[in-house]
Parts: structure tokens; sequence; C-alpha cells
């Protein structure tokens, strides 16, 4: 978030909720973005639903001015691209984690990013211990973390090597060693989760870009100072990283690219790929008569609420129960109109504002939301017919 003072706040827990910590926050809050999971964009409507909640809370109840939400993947280009202007068009983003291992591929434009294609693999084990071994080499420095990795590259080639200490942790029964050996049995299934997830994204990327020496490879996640990490890294690409190698980001990093976007010194439009209008009734001259509503224009922003004349659009429900929604849809601007037929259950009659929230596929998902207060309801357009559901458009 952006206010009138300079400068990052140290991350808080938010047990109560994240509008707590904005009311409590010391300086005025000028614009807000959210940072969420890779797989709040999916097609699907459960990850609208969560930043619909969000919304709710920020918005509705709050009056905070939330400006929009980001893939995480995106924040993390977006601090990790302080050379944004430079000749290397893409971000491969790899975020390590101990529940989690997701690598996402991010197009650069000018201070503009945007995502292409993301791919996750779960994480199998206990990361108590590979948590605590990467803090310990973050925090003390880089000469340990060098001499760590050096040990562990020969550990993996020389098994001599395996019973030398490399770290040492307190645990419920008292103080442990962790030899070359045991560190790096327990990165494996990291390691392996990190294989699988890169190899997966090369196999959905669409034909142009695809992860290469000429892509800036960033490095996130709670495991991305383990030793054993950037060796991970390099061994899921097909092709050399070439120098200065992968770039370590900050524990934070997708909290402070979101700062960056909220700045504004990074962009991460949310531009819809597709036009949709939505069917309504108008009396004239005390007649009904039909019109189209524009809810997106191909190329323009996603509104999250849809505005006319400033103010945000009001539509009034009918009172019969089961009634269909339409939306008129042509895909990427292009060739001819098409009619989806939405149901309406759960949703009383009355006036609703109408939002949306983009995905990473497909058309989105319209959002009704009742103006005098209320559970929204959501309802998820799908998309293109023989589109894939993995791949986004760059720049979306």
């Amino acid at each position: 978030m952006t206010g009138d003072t300079d400068g990052d706040r140290p991350p808080e827990f938010a047990p109560r909720g994240l509008g707590e910590i904005l009311r409590r926050a010391p300086e005025r809050v000028e614009s807000l973005v959210l940072a969420v999971p890779d797989s709040w964009f999916d097609g699907d409507g459960d990850g609208a639903a969560r930043r619909e909640a969000l919304h709710g809370e920020l918005v509705a109840q709050r009056g905070f001015p939330l400006r929009q939400f980001v893939p995480q993947t995106v924040a993390a280009a977006a601090c990790g691209a302080q050379d944004l202007p430079a000749a290397c068009p893409d971000r491969l983003v790899l975020r390590i984690g101990t529940d989690e291992v997701g690598a996402g591929l991010c197009r650069v434009s000018g201070p503009s990013v945007g995502l292409v294609a993301t791919e996750s693999r779960p994480v199998s084990g206990d990361g108590a211990e590979l948590v605590a071994l990467a803090r310990a080499h973050r925090d003390a420095g880089s000469d340990r973390g060098r001499r760590a990795a050096l040990l562990l590259a020969r550990a993996r080639t020389f098994p001599r090597y395996r019973a030398a200490p490399v770290h040492a942790c307190e645990t419920a029964e008292g103080r442990r060693t962790m030899t070359a050996g045991a560190v790096i049995d327990d990165f494996e299934s990291v390691a392996e989760a990190l294989r699988a997830t890169v190899t997966g994204l090369l196999d959905r990327c669409p034909p142009g870009p695809r992860p290469s020496a000429e892509h800036r490879v960033l490095v996130s996640g709670d495991l991305n100072a383990h030793p054993l990490a950037l060796v991970a890294v390099r061994d899921s690409l097909r092709d050399p990283v070439p120098e200065p190698g992968p770039q370590v980001l900050d524990p934070h990093a997708t909290a402070l690219g979101a700062l960056r976007i909220a700045q504004g010194a990074v962009r991460a439009p949310e531009t819809a790929r597709h036009s949709l209008s939505l069917f309504a009734h108008r009396l004239r001259r005390g007649r009904p008569a039909e019109v189209r509503i524009p809810l997106t224009v191909t190329g323009a922003a996603v509104p999250m609420t849809v505005t006319a004349g400033g103010e945000p659009l009001t539509v009034d429900m009918p009172t019969a129960s089961g009634f269909r929604l339409g939306i008129d849809v042509q895909e990427y601007g292009q060739g001819p109109y098409r009619v989806l037929e939405l149901p309406c259950p759960g949703l009383p009659a009355g006036s609703v504002h109408v939002g949306l929230h983009p995905a990473g596929t497909g058309f989105g998902v319209l959002v009704l939301r009742p103006v005098g207060g209320g559970e929204s309801v959501l309802l998820p357009l799908g998309g293109p017919v023989g589109r894939g559901v993995t791949t986004t458009e760059a720049g979306r």
C-alpha cells in the first residue's frame, strides 16, 4: 500500500483479517495492491470467490482504495525487475516452498509485467528443518552459504562427503547436527517437485516464449536461500543459466513487488481479451426494449466494478425465480458474437452492482453485489471453445 509515509513496514500476521492491519496503519492509504496465489486466477470461480471476500472486507465494508489483485508470480517479477527496460524480455519466476513449488513465465514489455503461463506441484514431507537451514544460511551471509553449497555439491558426487556436518539445529530431542547426506535426502522431495514443475511449464508454454538461456531467472519462496536451491534450479532447466545466474529474491518479494505496482513503478495490467456485454431491458416510450450494457472491451482494463457515468452500474434483478442472464461475447475482439445464458440461483430480487474478476483463462467471473449489502453471487463465464485452461495470454 502507498500513503502519507514513504518506506516499507515489516510484514505482519493478520489473525483478525487484513482489514484490521489497514485500519491500524499509521498513514492514510492511497493505493492498495494485493498479491495473491496464482491459483486464485483459475477460471473455476473458487479463486474469484476468495478475491471477492477480500473485496467485500476491504472495499464494501471499510472503503479502502483497492486498486487490483495481482498473481504472486507477477508481483515477484516486479520486485526482481529493477532493469525492466533491458533487452531481456522475459522472467522465469521459481517459487520454492516447503508445501508447494511453483514456476511462472512473465513477459516484460517496458514497465509492464504480464503472466504467460504457470505450473505448480505439491511437496511431500516435513519442511521445518529445511526452512531452519535456509534461514540460517540467509542470516549468516553468502560466504557460509557458498561453503555449504560446495560441500553439498561434493557430497552429491562423492559419497565420502555425505557424513560431513553442514548445519546444527535445535529439536525436541536436543541439538542435532545435520550431515550433508541428511540435507540432500531431505531436500530431494523439493528438488523432484521443482523438476516436474519446470518440465510441466515448458510443456504448457505457447510456442513462442520458452524458458531458456535468454530468460532472467528469479527465485523466491521460503527455501530460496537453501544451499541446494540454486543447484536444483540449474538441474531443472533444460538450458544453462547465463551469468550472473539465478537471482535470489528478498523473502518478502511478493509484497515488495505489489508495493512497486501500487507506487506505479511497474504496471501489471488486467487487460480484457474478450468483449463482454450484459443483456438488459430498459423502458423506451413506455415499452421495454432490449439493450446491451458493455462490461469489457477487448484491450481495455477489466473493471472490478462496472461503472456508468462515474458511478457503479446498477441493475434491477427480476422477481421471478429461475431466470437466466444473457452475456454477449466477442472472442479476442474479432469474429461473430455468441450468447452465454447463465442461471442465477440464490440471488434475491432487487438492485445489484456488477463487477468482474479476470481469470488466467476464459472470460472471467461475473459478480453481482446486492446494493443494500449481502452475499455476492459469482457466475463463472467459462472460456472459448477449444482453448486450454492452463495458459494465460501475455500482458493480461
